[in-house]
């Protein structure tokens, strides 16, 4: 009996942060009150509700295991699992840290239309009030209930999209922290050798690619910045870190002993196509014409990959015996050198820590070669987030080490300086 009181009484307090169900799905009882009468009736001959009795003691029980509570939230297919809205609840109410707030509120079982609707509707207005924007952005007119409920794929991926930006990047990537750290990577390439003819051809591009959104405008200004120092160009964020030697170099400045530069193999398909399409003549104005001329031991003689034009132009052969590319031995070597660093990236990411892994190199790598934009956004941001805080402790570090290497100096200086007006006195009185 005080074990039925003592798991009521928890249950009713929820004690355990991610309040589990009490009685599992297939359990012969739901309520704490069904348990007690059986127990009576299997063990008290003649006593009839023995919850009367134990009420007048003080001893109440009044869990019922609700239907919602044996409800099963993962989800396995984006197309139907979101329709009845019941999944977009529950993730509003883990966002805002209230659990069973808009849960208690959606009608189960759903068995109609109207029923997915207001659902769906609920999840929404629970968006809407923590600032989420449903109305921008998306093709066809804004993100309605009726399009989740209809599994319109594009609306359903973009409200997705747009919780994840809003409620984890948001918090994730400080608007003030990205500005700090955008402008302590621009006094760092100023003060290098050539970093002012970067910054310059940064400056360069007056139209910014997102200029509704602040957060992501910086995100990509400090790629940009951290990519100038090895002369790579940064565009977007789809075409630019496709081969991976972007997402390396972000590694590479902040932890060059995890991830050191010359293990990168700036010869990419990416870089190849930025050759071809700055001209034959070699007289090319971007970033990655000073990349094709790296002296990166990893990298491939410039002459040689430069004779090939494009893995999926007019040039490239169709073996229609294997239903394969048959590409040059070149076109080979670039592909297997973005593959290359991708997987650099993947082994100094498991050591970093803190980063989801998100990105795989067939979605780089394989179909177009042009990575999901939201994807890789997504990433980055996990990537800044764990690469910021990692560097500010190091800099951190590097200044507390100036400051007592400065003061053991200063310590030392001033022992040496009485050492030697000792002497000087000592010699004088004799």
């Amino acid at each position: 009996l005080m074990l039925v009181l003592f798991l009521d009484k928890a249950k009713g307090a929820k004690l355990l942060a991610h309040d589990p169900p009490l009685f599992l799905r297939d359990a012969r009882f739901k309520a704490s009150r069904e348990l007690l009468l059986w127990f009576s009736r299997e063990c008290l001959c003649g006593e009839g509700d023995v919850t009367r009795h134990l009420t007048s003691l003080g001893f109440s029980v009044s869990h019922a295991q609700a239907p919602i509570e044996e409800f099963n939230w993962a989800v396995s297919n984006l197309a139907t699992d979101l329709q009845d809205g019941l999944r977009l609840c529950r993730l509003v109410d883990t966002l805002n840290e209230r659990a069973g707030d808009l849960c208690g509120r959606v009608r189960m079982p759903v068995v109609s239309r109207a029923q997915k609707l207001h659902n769906v509707e609920l999840a929404m207005e629970g968006l809407r009030a923590r600032g989420v924007a449903l109305g921008e952005g998306v093709r066809g007119g804004g993100i309605t209930a009726k399009a989740i409920v209809d599994g319109d794929r594009e609306k359903t991926l973009s409200l997705l999209w747009k919780v994840v930006f809003h409620c984890k990047i948001d918090l994730m990537l400080g608007t003030g922290q990205l500005r700090d750290e955008v402008a302590h990577v621009e006094r760092t390439l100023a003060a290098t050798r050539g970093g002012a003819r970067a910054l310059r051809r940064l400056a360069e591009d007056t139209t910014p690619l997102y200029f509704n959104a602040e957060r992501l405008s910086l995100l990509l200004r400090w790629v940009q910045l951290v990519c100038a120092t090895s002369h790579v160009a940064v565009n977007n964020f789809t075409v630019s870190f496709a081969d991976g030697r972007a997402l390396c170099l972000l590694v590479s400045h902040y932890y060059p002993a995890l991830l050191p530069a010359t293990a990168i193999r700036f010869q990419t398909t990416t870089s190849h196509l930025h050759r071809l399409a700055d001209g034959p003549d070699g007289s090319a104005s971007g970033s990655d014409s000073d990349s094709a001329r790296s002296t990166s031991p990893t990298s491939p003689p410039p002459a040689a990959a430069a004779g090939t034009h494009g893995l999926h132009g007019w040039t490239a052969q169709f073996s229609p015996t294997t239903g394969k590319d048959g590409l040059s031995e070149d076109q080979l070597r670039l592909r297997d050198n973005q593959r290359h660093n991708l997987k650099l990236l993947q082994d100094a990411v498991v050591q970093l820590g803190g980063v989801p892994c998100m990105l795989r190199a067939a979605d780089m790598c394989g179909g177009s070669g042009i990575p999901d934009e939201k994807l890789v956004i997504t990433y980055v941001a996990y990537l800044a987030t764990r690469l910021l805080t990692l560097g500010k402790e190091a800099r951190a570090a590097l200044c507390i080490q100036r400051m007592w290497r400065t003061h053991r100096a200063s310590v030392v200086a001033r022992r040496r300086h009485a050492t030697a007006t000792n002497s000087n006195s000592s010699s004088s009185s004799s």
